[in-house]
């Protein structure tokens, strides 16, 4: 059986005016990004952190669900 994997982008942003930047640089890596799902199997995911007082959270939340969905997929 193949090894599959998922890849996860981390981005940190200082705001929420920065969102769009990461967003533009995502779609630059798209062909980055198919030859990664190509050689591994799982698709990249981007993970935007934002600071929260003293904490870091993830701004785009529904992308926990969408790397859960994947690792399914993946599992078979």
């Amino acid at each position: 059986m193949k090894d599959n994997y998922i890849g996860l982008q981390i981005k940190p942003a200082s705001s929420v005016s920065h969102i769009p930047e990461i967003f533009k640089e995502r779609n630059q890596q798209a062909v980055t990004h198919q030859k990664f799902t190509e050689q591994y199997g799982g698709k990249v995911f981007y993970v935007i952190s934002m600071k929260e007082g003293n904490n870091k959270v993830i701004y785009n939340k529904e992308v926990v669900e969408e790397i859960q969905t994947e690792i399914r997929r993946l599992g078979g």
